[in-house]
């Protein structure tokens, strides 16, 4: 008898031992999403606010130095997406949306610059757009860490 629950008992301790790391895996693989969405809003904040105070300072060099970090940032971020789909489809397709939100800013954002890039000047509507560009990445910005605190209470819930 004492060995079938020393048995049972171990058998739970393993079980729980597993079931949080696994809850460790799902919070850092969110948290790395998260990360990486933040450092996307950055860049496009970086480079945006310029607009905001003098568009007119704003370089090629600081576009080339914007599409280097932006491509880095980037790649990490569909590699961090797809490590948390992997180990947690829900919060993934919770997240995927605001993923999507970067990138179409992004995408935008990248089809003015190149505009900019063309004329080698930039434009009233140039900077009317990247001041749009700069207010939508500080909303999106701001309901990041929102959104991780919600997923981190989603993880801890299950």
């Amino acid at each position: 008898m004492t060995n079938v629950v020393a048995a049972r008992n171990e058998s739970r301790r393993h079980f729980e031992t597993r079931k949080l790391a696994h809850l460790a895996e799902r919070r850092t693989r969110s948290a790395d999403v998260f990360r990486e969405l933040q450092s996307a809003i950055h860049e496009i904040e970086w480079l945006t606010w310029f607009a905001l105070v003098d568009a007119r300072a704003i370089t090629l060099k600081m576009l080339d130095d914007y599409d280097i970090a932006m491509h880095r940032t980037l790649a990490n971020l569909m590699g961090a997406s797809t490590s948390l789909a992997a180990v947690d489809a829900n919060a993934y397709e919770l997240i995927q949306p605001k993923i999507r939100e970067v990138y179409d800013l992004e995408w935008e954002l990248a089809k003015r610059t190149i505009k900019v890039r063309l004329a080698a000047w930039i434009t009233p509507e140039d900077e009317a757009e990247l001041k749009k560009f700069a207010l939508e990445a500080t909303r999106i910005g701001e309901e990041i860490p929102t959104m991780l605190a919600s997923a981190m209470r989603d993880i801890e819930s299950d």
